[in-house]
């Protein structure tokens, strides 16, 4: 991904969570950090991809 693709990305996502509440932020963070526990538990019981 170039340089150009991570900032219009990151300002897309900062415009999309610009109205939302904090614990909505939070929640959605939360979420994130979980699929990606989850995957990684997966890939590591599984002895990789």
């Amino acid at each position: 991904m170039h340089s150009a693709d991570r900032r219009s990305a990151h300002a897309a996502a900062a415009a999309a969570v610009q109205g939302e509440p904090l614990i909505v932020q939070v929640g959605w963070a939360a979420t994130a950090v979980m699929f990606s526990f989850s995957l990684s538990l997966v890939v590591w019981g599984r002895s990789g991809l």
